[in-house]
């Protein structure tokens, strides 16, 4: 990552020479106000030209939040066998960040370009949370009770679903699942595109294909249990769960996204000349 960095400030130095080479004439003297829609969801965005070398653009995305449901397993301690679970796991993903992004032409005339920057935010992309029959998940809590403090041991239930691979998942006393993955909230950004934000027709448009570099995510579970210190009265903790490995075919969706440090990034941008 620090390397990384390195790379990108080098980049924005070269990109400030380019600027100075046209300051009088090129500095800031258009704007261009562009919808996005891609990978990191829609957005807004604004343009204007630092040179005819350098533009940059600010805005903000936002992936409106979409729900899937997956069915769940618990092992059963008596039997070791899978069992099938009345509860249901919904996974849910609100991704929205804001950006600094600036594209380096190779040529005033030729729309190819490096886009170097950052986006911030969306520390938290994925939700799980439990829904449907809260029985089952109450008994399992009650057979866990004592079990935080070796959440990866092998007593009690362990609940395996295909979109949370075999992590344990445990309920607190209420019956219900919470649970979240963590990612990087500054995310360095690298991409390659075609097009400018400025053009004389007065509407243009820009694509771009590039990986925000958001670190290893970490999955995190909250649950309850009994503070021998206090009377045995009940606490919330939170845990973090073991990464899981990519080569398990059953890991599904959650798995692979929290073992990734990259989110691929595709984007189009429509752009309306302001001035």
């Amino acid at each position: 990552m620090r390397a990384f960095t390195s790379v990108i400030a080098a980049c924005l130095m070269s990109a400030s020479t380019l600027c100075a080479q046209d300051y009088d004439t090129n500095m800031f003297n258009h704007m261009s106000l562009g919808v996005t829609a891609g990978t990191p969801g829609v957005g807004l965005d604004i343009a204007m030209p630092m040179s005819d070398y350098v533009q940059v653009r600010a805005g903000a995305t936002y992936m409106p939040q979409i729900s899937f449901n997956t069915e769940l397993e618990y092992k059963d301690e008596a039997t070791d066998a899978m069992k099938a679970s009345p509860t249901t796991i919904k996974n849910k993903v609100d991704f929205f960040n804001a950006k600094l992004l600036f594209d380096i032409y190779f040529s005033p005339s030729f729309p190819l370009h490096v886009t170097l920057g950052a986006y911030y935010g969306g520390g938290t992309p994925i939700t799980i949370e439990s829904v449907g029959n809260k029985e089952k998940l109450i008994e399992i809590w009650q057979h866990n009770i004592n079990r935080i403090n070796d959440p990866y041991g092998e007593r009690g239930f362990e609940l395996w679903g295909p979109m949370v691979g075999s992590y344990v998942l445990l309920p607190d006393n209420e019956g219900k699942i919470n649970a979240r993955i963590e990612t990087s909230k500054f995310k360095p950004y690298a991409g390659l595109g075609w097009g400018r934000a400025q053009t004389d027709g007065g509407i243009n448009w820009m694509v771009e294909a590039g990986v925000m570099f958001w670190n290893e995510p970490k999955m995190y579970c909250t649950t309850t249990c009994k503070d021998a210190e206090n009377n045995n009265k009940l606490k919330e903790v939170t845990y973090e769960l073991p990464a899981q490995s990519t080569s398990s075919s059953k890991g599904g969706l959650t798995t692979q996204i929290s073992k990734i440090k990259i989110y691929p990034v595709i984007n189009f941008r429509l752009g309306f000349n302001l001035f």
